[in-house]
């Protein structure tokens, strides 16, 4: 019998780590931990048995939880069996289109990044260190989540700042969330669209590509992720004199700016509610104004990026709605597709209502209609996990 390797599969972002056990390409166990108020949620799932579990900690600790939850389970006999790491690595530079060996030398210029990007690196930095001291030997690999993105057209790369300044300080529109794309783009080989936009609203921000012919050609993400929509506590575009405005009235230093644009905005600051949109949403449907203006603005501003990347297409053939939210908000892909018509999309509510089972896409189209419109769960740490296992320096 041929040895099956043991990797790890790590996604991070600000208010939650995820973690998965693959023997081989088989997934053997995984957790979520989310920072609440008090301490940590956890959701524990493996072949056997699903559990969920509270404790007075923080994310810092997750990963170490992670692998004594694995020896005590005995998925992992001892943690020397570990093959390498791989870790979704978004960052804004160039040297991260590609997937990497995370030495002293990358983790160097991930440092230096720290400073211009602060809340996009620094979860994934820390989790990078406290991996390191808790498996000294085993390799680390960043498996980028801009690669998908970087065949884009040349117009596709640059804003509109001097290109002298923006091809020495390598300020480019890398784009995110790629691997979650190319992952579909392979569900849907045998039956791929020429002209397919994937709209991804999940916990790991929102993000939409234009998928012509299998190759990514626009991506709505630009130099970090908070450069396109507004998510749910990110602010999005905004223009720089507004933000030095926000930035003397509140008196904050650049790090808190960033922090507040990053963390403090989005569906959150519209709403002065909540980032939880169906919190949000039930307080829209309740009449409280600001409330229904997040939600107005919220699925509007997603209309609009939409057009913009059918515009990019030249059309539109199928319109994939991904995520943990785009998958699970039947009322939410309703309300984006609902003035969308003029694209050749209408949305059926009894196929949309319908909740994802083990079946991978559902289509929620009207039959009468031509353009696809499907609902895939994104399953990305599949693709981690191959790239992970596959790797070769």
């Amino acid at each position: 019998m041929s040895y099956e390797q043991l990797n790890i599969v790590v996604k991070t972002s600000g208010n939650f780590r995820k973690y998965y056990l693959f023997k081989g390409n088989d997934l053997r166990a995984a957790s979520l931990y989310r920072q609440q108020e008090n301490g940590l949620a956890v959701t524990y799932k493996s072949q056997d048995f699903t559990s969920q579990d509270f404790h007075e900690s923080n994310l810092e600790s997750s990963f170490e939880h992670f692998i004594d939850k694995l020896k005590s389970e005995k998925w992992l006999k001892d943690e020397n069996l570990i093959d390498s790491i791989g870790i979704r690595l978004q960052v804004p530079s160039s040297l991260f289109l590609d997937d990497c060996l995370l030495d002293e030398s990358k983790i160097s210029v991930l440092e230096n990044l720290r400073q211009y990007s602060p809340t996009l690196l620094e979860h994934q930095l820390s989790t990078i260190h406290t991996i390191r001291r808790r498996l000294k030997n085993v390799k680390i690999l960043g498996i980028s989540d801009s690669k998908y993105h970087k065949n884009k057209p040349p117009k596709a790369w640059n804003s509109g700042i001097d290109l002298y300044l923006a091809d020495n300080l390598d300020i480019k529109r890398f784009g995110y969330l790629g691997l979650s794309t190319e992952y579909i783009v392979q569900l849907l080989k045998n039956d791929l669209p020429d002209r397919l936009i994937i709209c991804y609203i999940g916990e790991s921000g929102i993000s939409l590509t234009a998928v012509k012919k299998g190759i990514s050609i626009e991506n709505s993400m630009g130099y970090t992720p908070n450069d396109g929509l507004f998510s749910f506590v990110g602010s999005g575009n905004v223009d720089y004199s507004a933000i030095r405005k926000m930035k003397d009235y509140m008196n904050l230093s650049d790090y808190d700016m960033t922090l507040h644009l990053n963390s403090y905005s989005g569906l959150k600051g519209l709403s002065r509610q909540s980032s939880n949109l169906e919190e949000v949403y039930s307080s829209a449907k309740n009449n409280i104004p600001e409330s229904k203006l997040a939600i107005n603005t919220f699925v509007y501003e997603l209309q609009k990026q939409i057009g913009s990347m059918v515009a990019a297409l030249g059309g539109i053939d199928c319109l994939v709605f991904t995520g943990s939210i785009g998958t699970a908000s039947a009322w939410l892909r309703k309300a984006v597709v609902k003035d969308l018509q003029c694209f050749g999309l209408l949305i059926d509510d009894a196929k949309n209502a319908k909740q994802l089972t083990k079946k991978k896409i559902i289509e929620i189209h009207k039959r009468t209609r031509v353009n696809e419109i499907l609902v895939i769960e994104s399953k990305d740490e599949y693709l981690i996990a191959q790239k992970t296992k596959s790797y070769r320096s």
